[in-house]
């Protein structure tokens, strides 16, 4: 990036960071803003977004995607194909929803948390910084920061 940085100091820059990896997402747009360069936000025409909904910068939102009202998302979150963002749920930045995921109203995703393909998060929940939920899960209880949790209902496999 320090090449790209001053070839094109001239212009403004914009950039969309893709990669799946929470961390190594965040560790790469820290290096780009340094340049300040600014994130772009992309959105599929598809998605469904209630009223009063705050999308964060460098976020992204997959095709056929439900945003309920009051929802939160904080910058730089992926959140997939076909996954439902329950009303007043907050996303925190650099957390991740895989396609079909349900997070259902009053839920918070930590930042860095990830909850796979399918899983489904009860109302009200809590997933912790950097937590992982495996595909086709459902949580009933918070998650700790760190954990990993799977199954029906998600046990904790590791913290």
């Amino acid at each position: 990036p320090e090449k790209v940085a001053i070839q094109y100091s001239k212009y403004e820059l914009w950039y969309f960071c893709a990669i799946g990896n929470n961390k190594v997402r965040e560790e790469i747009v820290q290096r780009f803003d340094k340049f300040e360069w600014k994130a772009a936000t992309l959105i599929h025409p598809s998605v469904i977004i209630a009223r009063n909904v705050s999308i964060g910068i460098g976020s992204y939102i997959g095709a056929g995607s439900i945003l309920c009202p009051n929802v939160t998302i904080g910058k730089h979150v992926i959140i997939n194909v076909r996954a439902a963002i329950g009303h007043d749920s907050i996303l925190d930045n650099f957390s991740q929803i895989n396609p079909g995921a349900q997070i259902n109203g009053g839920c918070r995703i930590g930042q860095g948390a990830m909850v796979g393909s399918n899983a489904s998060i009860l109302p009200g929940k809590s997933i912790g910084n950097k937590a992982s939920v495996g595909a086709n899960s459902q949580v009933l209880r918070n998650v700790k920061a760190g954990s990993t949790v799977n199954g029906v209902p998600a046990t904790v496999l590791a913290r």
